[in-house]
């Protein structure tokens, strides 16, 4: 640390902002793998002291690393179950023509044009499948970077259940489904942190 400092400045004034640079009370993070019982993993009321808070924290990490899976499946079985209902109402041929004669009709007067566009745009967005899409998106986006947060304590044990919690939840619910088809690709491909 003091290699940082430029000769002639003086940064002792600053050590009592809070330890200098590490932030609370002088326990610096350690960027490097460890083992150990002296962590605070995401608030100050998750202290790790003793090897019984390891045990039960790990336990608890390794459940959160399974409820990412668990919301990350959820969410493709809930597009799945969507895009099959959508392509079982979608028009017949038809059909088709006829909306299409209906739209060459309206598109003489611009003001219903206009109109029939924003509400086919609000009935897409305000929609209970998007809403439920929308609140799993957030709660997994939570999750994600919360195992992200824990794993960059760096300690080994913590990074462990991380990654146990996450590859068996993957195991128990990320197995493709008979029904389903392909994996949903926005889905699937979103495990950088979310």
């Amino acid at each position: 640390m003091e290699a940082d400092i430029a000769p002639g400045e003086d940064h002792s004034a600053h050590a009592s902002h809070g330890g200098g640079h590490g932030g609370g009370g002088g326990h610096m993070m350690s960027m490097a793998f460890h083992g150990g019982t002296d962590e605070t993993v995401l608030f100050e009321g998750w202290k790790i002291e003793t090897e019984g808070h390891m045990i039960w924290s790990c336990f608890g990490v390794f459940c959160f690393g399974l409820l990412f899976e668990l919301i990350k499946s959820f969410r493709g079985f809930v597009l799945r179950k969507e895009n099959f209902r959508n392509r079982r109402s979608r028009p017949s041929r038809p059909d088709i023509l006829v909306l299409q004669q209906q739209q060459q009709q309206q598109e003489e007067d611009g003001k219903v044009r206009v109109a029939t566009l924003n509400s086919r745009l609000i009935d897409k967005i305000v929609n209970r499948s998007h809403i439920t899409q929308t609140l799993l998106n957030v709660l997994q986006f939570l999750v994600g970077y919360s195992l992200m947060l824990i794993f960059m304590t760096y300690n080994v044990w913590l990074c462990l259940a991380v990654t146990l919690g996450v590859g068996c939840g993957y195991f128990l619910f990320g197995w493709p489904h008979e029904d389903s088809g392909p994996p949903v690709p926005d889905i699937a491909n979103g495990d950088c942190c979310h």
